[in-house]
């Protein structure tokens, strides 16, 4: 099966394009940002 066609990474003003939500970049970041509120 062929796979999808990458796509532009959803960081405002990033070009990069990735499989993804966000670029290996980005990623970390959105990463970091998730973790920093605690959740039940």
């Amino acid at each position: 099966m062929p796979r999808k066609p990458k796509r532009p990474c959803s960081w405002p003003g990033c070009p990069n394009l990735t499989e993804g939500r966000f670029c290996e970049e980005h990623q970390k970041e959105e990463n970091r940002r998730y973790e920093k509120y605690g959740r039940d």
